[in-house]
């Protein structure tokens, strides 16, 4: 590993995407402010721009660092430099996921801070929540490892069209299941067997996405 040009590749893409990362962040807080209205209508709109925004950030990281950069002729830049496709593939999914995880980690702490000390907002609600924001963080790495391998903006559109219609069917399909969906006007937390289960499948089909992005840049000999 080449892990001077890695560090160099990622401080391109953070100087590129710092201020679009801040602005990211504070319409999140926003979003969660308004998760903590004690108005329907208002948590509702909070959730929305809450879910939004990751989706944008997340689609506006895979763009500009990744898809935007064979447009541009970055790449080409990047080829002509002692980088191979395995370390151009590390300091993308570092810069990515990185970047990703910490601001929704931030606004995932701020939202169930909301929902534990707002007392119109049912404490069950958590293990729902838990699920749904964990799907953005997957549906996120699906797509920049598609995006990775492939280098195609066709490609990674589809994807993204694909699983934002999947994400909203499967929030659709949790509030029907019992063990999750009767926990979302419960004020008791209930970590039952049917919630850890989604939860560990998400996470393994995160690190599956990662994986496998890993595993078909190691066949690569060039950029080409």
């Amino acid at each position: 590993m080449n892990w001077p040009m890695i560090k160099h590749v990622m401080a391109k893409d953070w100087y590129f995407n710092r201020l679009a990362l801040v602005g990211y962040f504070l319409l999140g807080l926003i979003s969660v402010a308004l998760l903590s209205v004690k108005n329907t209508g208002a948590f509702y709109a909070g959730a929305v721009i809450l879910i939004s925004s990751l989706i944008v950030m997340g689609w506006h990281l895979i763009f500009v660092t990744v898809i935007k950069e064979r447009k541009s002729q970055t790449l080409p830049f990047l080829m002509s430099l002692p980088i191979s496709p395995m370390d151009y593939t590390v300091a993308k999914m570092l810069i990515n996921v990185g970047a990703f995880l910490v601001i929704w980690l931030l606004l995932a702490v701020s939202t169930f801070w909301v929902i534990l000390n707002v007392d119109t907002i049912p404490n069950g609600l958590v293990t729902f929540a838990s699920i749904a924001l964990l799907e953005l963080v997957i549906a996120f790495l699906i797509i920049l490892a598609i995006a990775i391998i492939t280098e195609s903006e066709t490609y990674s559109v589809i994807v993204l069209t694909i699983s934002n219609i999947s994400v909203s069917l499967f929030w659709f399909w949790l509030t029907s299941i019992s063990a999750i969906g009767s926990q979302m006007s419960s004020q008791e937390i209930d970590w039952n067997s049917t919630v850890l289960t989604f939860l560990a499948a998400e996470i393994v089909i995160g690190l599956a996405a990662i994986c496998t992005a890993f595993y078909f840049q190691s066949k690569k000999q060039d950029f080409l």
